[in-house]
């Protein structure tokens, strides 16, 4: 006795029927005018081939292949063409938009709180050069081109003031002077000095009992 047992997976293959249609080739006459045209039998045999080849084709098992080049229906377009909108992706690079803004702001602030002051500020008023050493031009002092109003001096203080009238003591003393408030008289000027600068005058002669208490 024999057995023999076969073993079948489900969905068995018993026949292949394969249909591919092919589009023609659209050709251009010598007057621009385009016609449609089939595809060489050379293509088709080549294509064939490569179905066969894609499905498994078997010619024993009864499968059939059947190709043809046939012209395709155009679709005529329907609805609008869409555009893109405000907010739709661009190519605009949005780090060097804001780079941009950003250079554009710091050259407008420079241009107000800097240039803008320079630009506006008066000239100065020209002065004859220093002559050599450092010294002023004596020939300008002498033509009276350089007016001393306008050379920078230092303050006077009050001790710079007491100094020069130690050495300037007058001999003589003019009443008529004196009484007109028009006398160049230093000890004079050192009242008038000490009464505009009581403060000052205090703090000297604070200093100087301060020296001389030391010294006793």
């Amino acid at each position: 006795e024999t057995t023999r047992e076969v073993l079948r997976t489900p969905g068995g293959i018993k026949r292949l029927t394969v249909a591919v249609l092919v589009d023609g080739l659209q050709v251009a006459d010598g007057a621009g005018n385009i016609s449609w045209q089939a595809r060489p039998e050379e293509e088709l045999a080549a294509l064939r081939e490569l179905v066969a080849s894609a499905v498994g084709f078997d010619e024993a098992r009864g499968d059939v292949i059947t190709l043809r080049s046939m012209p395709f229906e155009q679709a005529a377009a329907q609805g609008e063409i869409a555009h893109a909108g405000m907010f739709a992706p661009s190519d605009i690079n949005l780090m060097q938009l804001i780079q941009t803004v950003i250079l554009s702001a710091v050259a407008l602030v420079l241009g107000l709180f800097v240039l803008r002051p320079l630009l506006m500020r008066p000239p100065a008023r020209d002065l004859p050069r220093l002559g050599r050493g450092g010294d002023l031009g004596g020939a300008a002092l002498r033509e009276g081109a350089i007016d001393m109003e306008d050379v920078a001096q230092p303050p006077v203080t009050l001790t710079d003031e007491l100094r020069r009238t130690d050495r300037q003591l007058p001999v003589t003393f003019d009443a008529t002077a004196a009484a007109s408030g028009q006398t160049h008289d230093p000890v004079l000027r050192l009242k008038r000095l000490i009464e505009e600068r009581q403060s000052e005058s205090v703090e000297i002669l604070r200093s100087w009992m301060e020296d001389e208490g030391e010294t006793a």
